[in-house]
């Protein structure tokens, strides 16, 4: 397991800088509201989009200090998963006067941060799941040109760790999506990544790129390792993945807009064939199809048959 190394600050200094950076911003915000000057309102504006960034930071610091305390620290922040942060909004007053409020909130942890902190055994193994999804998105929409595929592999943004690790030829996202989570929580989890996990990593890999009409976006080192983090904490919490819509029907004003809930599928068996039943779960195809060919017959039955006819 990895070995955690000393962080920069303390708890109990964290705790402090967070109950320091709130009292900052509610000071901040209270003067914002009270200032009738227009720049000046700006500056404050500036001054508390600084405060809040300081504020979470010390907030995310203290939840992945924690969790460098446990046995399994990857396993304890993917199972946490989120931080209390804070944010401000624009709401209007009993006078309908718009004044700045400030609202609390959570954020995704964001794991790459444990770089700094961790030994990360399982790094390099998701910089070439980057780099092999990036690889398999492209080759999805149409783009095979060798030299292409040559420079984005020759050029990608990796370690030298993940340079020097050994390549393989035929692999699936599935398959080394399984081996990445294995080396973050382990063996015993990775077996049970199904095909849910997988079509959330494909899904969420990519995301249609509004400025042009004929282009897609792949993610990040640090979008992929979110993704990845979703899986494991689905995994560890035994959950499951939800879907949001924004597509109403004309008489749907009054919807409130919810997430749904999917099923998981249970662990795929190794070498196992799979079909989907209608509730979404997986299940081991039976071959119940009946052989048309007859049994050969016995030797000795042969034989007896044929001197039978003599």
């Amino acid at each position: 397991m990895a070995k955690a190394k000393q962080n920069a600050l303390t708890k109990e200094e964290l705790i402090k800088g967070m109950t320091e950076s709130k009292a900052k911003l509610e000071a901040l915000v209270s003067k914002y509201n009270n200032e009738e000057s227009a720049a000046a309102a700006a500056k404050i504006e500036e001054d508390v989009k600084t405060e809040k960034k300081q504020y979470n930071e010390y907030s995310q610091s203290l939840v992945l200090t924690r969790c460098l305390e446990e046995d399994k620290p990857i396993i304890a922040a993917c199972k946490v998963s989120v931080y209390p942060s804070i944010t401000t909004r624009m709401e209007k007053n009993d006078s309908g006067i718009k004044v700045m409020r400030i609202k609390e909130s959570t954020d995704l942890l964001d794991l790459t941060r444990f770089a700094k902190t961790i030994t990360n055994p399982w790094r390099y193994r998701a910089e070439l799941l980057c780099l092999f999804q990036t690889k398999e998105s492209a080759s999805s929409i149409g783009v095979s040109d060798k030299q292409y595929m040559a420079d984005l592999e020759r050029f990608f943004k990796l370690s030298e760790e993940a340079r020097k690790a050994p390549k393989a030829s035929k692999r699936s996202t599935a398959t080394i999506l399984k081996e990445v989570v294995s080396a973050m929580i382990g063996e015993e989890y990775g077996k049970l990544v199904v095909a849910a996990d997988v079509n959330k990593f494909v899904c969420g890999f990519t995301q249609d790129n509004r400025r042009a009409r004929d282009e897609i976006q792949t993610a990040n080192f640090r979008q992929t390792v979110k993704l990845l983090t979703d899986i494991c904490h689905r995994i560890l919490t035994e959950g499951v993945y939800h879907i949001r819509t924004k597509q109403v029907s004309k008489d749907g004003k009054t919807w409130q807009e919810t997430a749904i809930a999917g099923k998981p599928a249970p662990a795929e068996k190794p070498d196992t064939p799979v079909s989907e039943n209608k509730d979404g779960a997986v299940s081991e195809k039976k071959d119940t199809a009946k052989s048309t060919k007859k049994a050969p017959k016995a030797p000795k039955e042969r034989k007896a048959k044929a001197s039978a006819t003599k």
